[in-house]
This record gives structure tokens, C-alpha cells and sequence, in this order.
């Protein structure tokens, strides 16, 4: 069987607006802060537009 990129319509809805937030077990709780603090910048701009 092969499979198209159209078969899973909702699949692809939300993969285009999601995004991967790169944390491992290694990172220091300050870097996981600065990350959070990047993330919440960027959507305090985007739900300003």
C-alpha cells in the first residue's frame, strides 16, 4: 500500500502550525528559562499583530 500526503488532511493541518522545542535532560534549568522567555516573547509579538 502506498500512502499520500493527502491522506491525512488533519495530520497536516496541525503539523503546519506546530513547532519543536529542542530540551533535553542536559540543559541547565536557566537555559529551559531562557527558552520559555524566547517563547513567550515571540507570541506576545505575534498576538499583537
Amino acid at each position: 500500500m502506498s500512502y499520500d500526503r493527502q491522506m491525512c488532511p488533519v495530520t497536516l493541518d496541525y503539523l503546519s502550525r506546530a513547532i519543536s522545542i529542542g530540551l533535553n535532560q542536559q540543559m541547565e534549568e536557566e537555559d529551559c528559562e531562557e527558552v520559555v522567555q524566547a517563547i513567550s516573547k515571540v507570541a506576545g509579538h505575534l498576538a499583537a499583530q
